[in-house]
């Protein structure tokens, strides 16, 4: 399951019941702001986390990565070189 699907069944969820609550004439235990605050401290953390996974090589298929991309950058490696790893690779 996506990451994107379970963020909007747990929003679809919290709506349901703030608006359950709300007919119900039942108010929330806690304010605007302490929500704004907690939201905004878990966009944060996640923002933080999420930039440090993608711009940096932490698994070793992105350390390969990183090295390939160094040698087509350097000459070293030519884009046809990889290419024809690839195409040779496909059919094996």
């Amino acid at each position: 399951m996506k990451a994107s699907t379970i963020i909007r069944c747990v929003a679809l969820v919290a709506v349901l019941i703030n608006q359950a609550l709300a007919i119900w004439g039942k108010e929330l235990p806690f304010t605007g702001d302490e929500i704004y605050q907690t939201v905004s401290l878990i966009l944060t953390v996640g923002v933080s986390f999420w930039s440090a996974w993608k711009n940096n090589d932490f698994t070793s298929f992105a350390v390969l990565s990183g090295k390939i991309l160094d040698l087509l950058r350097s000459g070293t490696l030519t884009k046809e070189e990889v290419e024809g790893l690839i195409e040779e690779k496909k059919g094996s």
